[in-house]
């Protein structure tokens, strides 16, 4: 891109920012825990001394975060996803690379050749956060409730089901057919807790056996978590709490952190990284992710959206490098595939810019002269809406006039579940570490969202997932690989880039690492008094 172009994006950018601111699955030895020490024993917290896995212990942990959870049960809505690990005792979890699920209650597990049965063989002398012993008995409830709860998508994301217990260290799975990926996809989110335990109660005062326990909890505003004596992973946590609070505005995050009122900012703005990397007693550190940004388009409400000239005419015509140094200050790349950057993503030639090939494009569509459209992000938001200026900017060379429709968050989602929107811009990522569940949800027509809501409809690609839902091995791969082509040439959404994640924290924080899920994992965290 010319050093001209790029400065007026940057101008354009600038202004943008201003005025937002101003309106303000075969058998599986345990892959636990890279870092296994002993079985839990329940000391008294006041004995613990450090060790290699604990060089420093105690202390408090202050994060902050942009959004509270909404219960410590369900897993419904990112914040709690992320904040769910820990103080929950899943089966298996993503392990902190999101390469493979690593055991946590089960310390290994085995499938029958053709995927139907499950079982799970449990680590001895677990416990949960009270103190009571964990056996298949409680695992073989937990899923029970889970699965017969009508508010849980367990029943419904997954073939029909029987629980069973043979022994007090031995839970089984039996499905109805065939599902290779079902522990990846679906296990590390079931959290296992006292029989009898009710969810509604779960919700709000969860007894598990995570690492922490659930000591306090304002919603809204924040949570206190305190270290689980029992926790199976001795001597994790390495910290004596964790005080999750809730500063939903990015700048005063960067001055609670400055001031050291907080030690970890989750998610600063990308413009803030420069200034904060400066401060005094402030790193930044930048981790792989799962997520992207992307511009889904709706094909019903806008026609021309239809016309593969010009999905492709568009793609070609956004420099996504200009977007990841203008908007995200270098912490993004241009994506170069739909599926997220695990498990069987296959990169594909990237739609480079290429202003001159847009226009033949155009040229060659039912839309030669152009036509006008609308781009739905949320209001306040500035990276959204350094997106959409970029966006607005460049597609006008091409005949695109779009006008920005700024709305509340979630106004903006409600009105991308009706359809009503033309261009919506999304942030995506993955939970899960096999991109099946994802892959329906964007692609395949999966769920009753139609393809993430945009009427995108491709049989080849229907016809190929579901076949990949019975495959596993390098069927699978090859399976997955191929759609991620059919999706890519038919340009069916316009692809932007894939978003790193930093994290700003003060330099007393050690051994703190963000799983590319964004789950948090604090077990490994130390302090400087």
């Amino acid at each position: 891109m010319a050093k001209r172009t790029l400065l007026v994006l940057a101008v354009a950018m600038i202004a943008v920012l201003a005025w937002l601111a101003l309106r303000s699955v075969g058998h599986h030895r345990d892959t636990a825990a890279p870092f296994a020490a002993h079985q839990a024993k329940g000391a008294d917290p006041s004995n613990r001394q450090p060790s290699d896995q604990c060089p420093k212990v105690g202390g408090v942990l202050t994060f902050a975060r942009s959004a509270d959870v909404t219960d410590w049960y369900y897993n419904l809505d990112n914040p709690s996803i992320s904040a769910w690990p820990l103080v929950n005792l899943p089966l298996v979890r993503n392990n902190i690379d999101a390469t493979a699920v690593e055991g946590m209650a089960a310390t290994s597990w085995d499938a029958n050749g053709d995927a139907t049965v499950f079982t799970f063989h449990l680590r001895p002398g677990l416990r949960f956060s009270n103190g009571a012993a964990l056996t298949s008995a409680d695992v073989l409830d937990s899923f029970s409730r889970n699965y017969a709860d009508p508010r849980s998508t367990l029943k419904s994301r997954i073939p029909q089901a029987v629980f069973e217990a043979p022994d007090p260290a031995t839970f089984v799975i039996k499905l109805a057919h065939g599902y290779p990926a079902f522990v990846e996809q679906q296990l590390p989110g079931v959290g296992i807790y006292p029989k009898g335990s009710e969810p509604q109660a779960m919700m709000n005062a969860p007894v598990s056996a995570g690492p922490f326990v659930l000591a306090s909890w304002r919603k809204g505003q924040g949570a206190r978590l305190v270290r689980n004596p029992y926790y199976w992973n001795q001597p994790y946590p390495c910290v004596d709490e964790v005080r999750l609070t809730v500063v939903g505005d990015s700048a005063t995050q960067a001055i609670q952190l400055r001031a050291g009122q907080v030690d970890v900012v989750q998610d600063p703005l990308p413009s803030q990284l420069v200034e904060l990397g400066r401060a005094p007693h402030i790193r930044i550190q930048v981790f792989p992710t799962l997520a992207g940004s992307l511009i889904r388009l709706q094909r019903v409400t806008q026609p021309a959206f239809a016309d593969l000239n010009v999905r492709k005419a568009m793609n070609y015509a956004i420099d996504k490098q200009a977007i990841a140094k203008v908007v995200f200050f270098g912490t993004a790349k241009a994506m170069d595939s739909e599926a997220p950057r695990t498990k069987f993503y296959a990169p594909q030639a990237p739609y480079a810019y290429d202003l001159g090939k847009a226009r033949a494009l155009m040229a060659q569509s039912r839309y030669p002269h152009g036509f006008q459209t609308e781009l739905l992000i949320a209001s306040g938001d500035p990276v959204e809406g350094g997106i959409a200026t970029i966006v607005k900017y460049q597609l006008a060379k091409i005949g695109i006039a779009v006008k920005i429709l700024q709305v509340e968050a979630g106004t903006k989602f409600q009105l991308r579940g009706a359809k009503r929107f033309e261009m919506f811009l999304a942030s995506t990522s993955a939970d899960q570490i096999d991109p099946e569940g994802y892959w329906e949800f964007c692609c395949a027509e999966g769920f009753g969202f139609d393809s993430a809501w945009t009427d995108y409809h491709n049989p080849e690609m229907v016809r190929l997932f579901a076949e990949a839902k019975r495959a596993s091995g390098a069927r699978r791969a090859e399976l997955f690989a191929h759609m991620q082509k059919i999706g890519w040439d038919d340009a069916a959404q316009l692809y932007l880039v894939f978003v790193d994640a930093p994290i700003a924290m003060r330099d007393r924080v050690h051994g703190y690492r963000s799983t590319p899920t964004r789950h948090l994992y604090l077990e490994t965290v130390y302090l400087d008094p």
